[in-house]
C-alpha cells in the first residue's frame, strides 16, 4: 500500500524539524532585532554625549563671554554629523543660538546637556540643547537589526536542512525500508527483516530483533487460530441461537430485539415508511409479584407476553426488554400508522385481569410510552430513549394509559 507524500514519515518529520525550527527563528528574530534596535539607539546617543564632550569647555565659554560667533561655530560644527538633527546654545543670561531643524525644548527626545562656568564649576550658566536625528537613527538601526535577522535566518535554515537530511538517511529512511520490507512477509511465513546496515547494534537494530521475534510468535500461534476458528464460528452460531430469546416468555431479549430492530428501521428507510416503538411497563407487576410471590410473577408475565402477541400482527416486533417491560414495533402496512388504535388494542387485552391462582385474579394495567420513525427520530436508541420519556410521563399522569413523544394531549384508559 503506497503512502502518501504528505502522509510519509520524511514528509511529516521534515516538517516537523522545519516547522520547530521557523517558530524558534521567528521568536530569536524578534529578540534579536528589538535588541539590536535598543543597542543602536542606546550607541547613538551615547555617540552624541562623546560629541558634547568635545565642544563642552568651548560651549561653556560661549555662553558665559556670550559670544555669539564661537557659538555659532559650536552648533553648526554638531549638526554636521548624521545623528543630529537641531541644535541650540542657550545662556541664563539670554543669548540664543539655533542650528539646524527647529524643535521644541519638550520634545521627549530631547537631549539637555547643562554648561557651567569655566571659572566656577559649580555655577550653571546655560545648556545645550541636542535635538537627535531619529529617522536615521531609526533607519541605522532597522538596517543592523534587519541584517542580523537575516543572518540567523541564513544559520536557521543550514542547520535545519543539516538536520532533515540527518534524521531522513539516520531514522526515517531505515525505517521506511524496514516498513516496506515488513509488508511484503506474508503472515505464518518464515521470512524473517533482514539487519539494515550500520544498525546492527543500536535502537533500529533492536527493533528489527523484535519484530522478528513477533514474526516467530505469530506464526507459532497462527495456527492454532486457524483451528480454533471454526470451532468458535459453530458455538458462535448455536449460542446466537440460544440467546436469543428470553428463556420464561420466548419472546425476543433485548439484544436480539436491539438487531431486529436496527433492520426493521433499515428496511423502512428503503421503502419511505413509517413506523412505531411503544415501551410497555406493567403498572402492578410489582405489587403482584410481592403478594403472590415469584411464581405469581412469572405466570403474569407469560400470560401478558402470549396477549401481546395474539393482539399484534405477525411481521410486528415484540420483545421482552427487561423486568415488567416489553417493546413493540409495529410497522406501516398498505394503510397509514394507526398507532393510536393499536395502543387501545393493547391496553385493552391488558384491561382483562389475570389468574393469579384457582380463586384469585387481578388487575395489572400498563403504561405505554410510543416514539414515531422518522417523524421524531432516526436512530434506534433515540428512539427508545423517547418512548422511554412517553412512558413515564404517563406514569406521572395516572398510568393505564399511552402517550405519544411530543403530543401536548395525553389519552388514558379507563
Amino acid at each position: 500500500m503506497s503512502t502518501r507524500l504528505w502522509q510519509s514519515l520524511p514528509f511529516q518529520t521534515g516538517c516537523s524539524i522545519a516547522l520547530g525550527a521557523i517558530l524558534l527563528t521567528l521568536i530569536l528574530s524578534i529578540s534579536v532585532y528589538d535588541r539590536t534596535v535598543e543597542i543602536v539607539i542606546e550607541d547613538s546617543n551615547h555617540r552624541i554625549s562623546q560629541l558634547i564632550s568635545t565642544v563642552e569647555i568651548s560651549a561653556e565659554i560661549a555662553a558665559y563671554l556670550e559670544n555669539n560667533e564661537l557659538g555659532l561655530d559650536i552648533t553648526r560644527g554638531l549638526i554636521t554629523n548624521d545623528i543630529v538633527s537641531g541644535v541650540i546654545l542657550q545662556s541664563d543670561t539670554g543669548m540664543r543660538i539655533i542650528s539646524g531643524s527647529p524643535f521644541h525644548f519638550n520634545d521627549d527626545d530631547v537631549l539637555l546637556f547643562p554648561l557651567a562656568s569655566p571659572f566656577m564649576p559649580d555655577e550653571k550658566i546655560g545648556g545645550l540643547f541636542v535635538k537627535p536625528n531619529q529617522s536615521n537613527i531609526d533607519a541605522q538601526a532597522t538596517e543592523t537589526a534587519e541584517l542580523h535577522v537575516i543572518t540567523l535566518a541564513v544559520h536557521s535554515l543550514m542547520i535545519t536542512l543539516f538536520v532533515i537530511f540527518l534524521v531522513n538517511s539516520r531514522l526515517t529512511k531505515p525505517l521506511m525500508e524496514l516498513a516496506g520490507a515488513l509488508h511484503k512477509i506474508e503472515p505464518g511465513s518464515e521470512e524473517r527483516l533482514k539487519y539494515p546496515k550500520q544498525h546492527m547494534n543500536d535502537e533500529i537494530g533492536l527493533l528489527v530483533r523484535d519484530v522478528n521475534q513477533l514474526l516467530g510468535s505469530a506464526q507459532n500461534t497462527l495456527e492454532g487460530e486457524r483451528r480454533l476458528r471454526e470451532y468458535v464460528e459453530t458455538l458462535e452460531k448455536q449460542t446466537r441461537k440460544e440467546a436469543e430469546r428470553d428463556p420464561l416468555t420466548n419472546l425476543l431479549n433485548r439484544r436480539a430485539g436491539e438487531r431486529a430492530i436496527a433492520k426493521a428501521l433499515k428496511k423502512a428507510e428503503a421503502n419511505n415508511t413509517s413506523c412505531a416503538i411503544l415501551l410497555i411497563d406493567l403498572d402492578r407487576f410489582k405489587p403482584i409479584n410481592d403478594t403472590y410471590g415469584h411464581e405469581a410473577g412469572d405466570q403474569t408475565l407469560i400470560t401478558v407476553s402470549d396477549r401481546l402477541t395474539k393482539t399484534l400482527r405477525k411481521n410486528d416486533i415484540v420483545i421482552r426488554w427487561g423486568g415488567d417491560e416489553f417493546l413493540i414495533m409495529v410497522g406501516q402496512g398498505h394503510s397509514d400508522l394507526q398507532v393510536s388504535a393499536v395502543a387501545e388494542k393493547i391496553l385493552q387485552a391488558l384491561a382483562v385481569d389475570i389468574a393469579i391462582n384457582e380463586t384469585t385474579r387481578e388487575s395489572i394495567g400498563a403504561s405505554i410510552g410510543i416514539s414515531l420513525y422518522p417523524e421524531h427520530a432516526t436512530e434506534s436508541a433515540l428512539l427508545c430513549d423517547l418512548a422511554d420519556k412517553a412512558m413515564y410521563r404517563i406514569k406521572r399522569s395516572g398510568r393505564n394509559g399511552y402517550f405519544i413523544h411530543a403530543s401536548r394531549d395525553m389519552i388514558d384508559q379507563a
